[in-house]
């Protein structure tokens, strides 16, 4: 049986089709809309297989920006290292951000796309409080959740979460992303 942590081969290519071909224009707008001055040290946690970061990082490169891609699964950081191979400024880690090797106090952007609601409800808290630590004062935090009923997180409990967790809404939107309604939002690290 596969799932999204250890995906059998089927799965990568069918994930990656949408994420790739069907869903390319949702991604570039996301992040167009993050308006990155490319010097950031931009962290995309829980990046797949880069469906975002292949759009993070050259605005990175330009500036002396840097990515660093995070995962969970093993598998989609290797789908993202062989994706964004021709970036010089873009590093990659799976595994537990809550044992991550990461610097602490380091990153000063962070996008969380379409990922949160698939963490186990008891563990949401304890990664968003392990991620905060690994961002500096003033850091920026880019979201993208689901809030529909049958598949997402409310907006309240994302917002309680991110606020337990040290963050202050900065903007916040609801839009209809893949069919489904969406917060896209920006949270600002206390």
């Amino acid at each position: 049986m596969s799932d999204i942590v250890n995906p059998n081969w089927l799965s990568v290519r069918l994930h990656e089709f949408f994420w790739f071909v069907l869903s390319q224009k949702t991604y570039k707008e996301y992040v167009d809309w993050m308006q990155l001055g490319g010097d950031e040290k931009f962290l995309d946690f829980g990046c797949g297989p880069g469906a975002a970061s292949i759009h993070i990082a050259p605005l990175l490169q330009k500036c002396g920006g840097e990515l660093t891609c995070f995962d969970l699964s093993h598998t989609w950081i290797q789908r993202a290292r062989k994706r964004l191979r021709r970036f010089d400024n873009v590093r990659f880690f799976s595994g537990d951000i809550r044992q991550s090797s990461l610097e602490n106090n380091y990153f000063n952007a962070v996008n969380i796309h379409f990922m949160l609601h698939d963490i186990p409800v008891s563990q949401r808290l304890d990664i968003l409080q392990a991620l905060a630590v690994k961002m500096t004062v003033g850091a920026k935090l880019y979201i993208r959740e689901p809030i529909s009923s049958d598949h997402g997180i409310p907006i309240d409990e994302i917002k309680q979460m991110l606020e337990t967790a040290g963050f202050q809404a900065e903007k916040t939107t609801i839009q209809t992303i893949f069919g489904k309604q969406a917060l896209t939002a920006l949270f600002i690290k206390l």
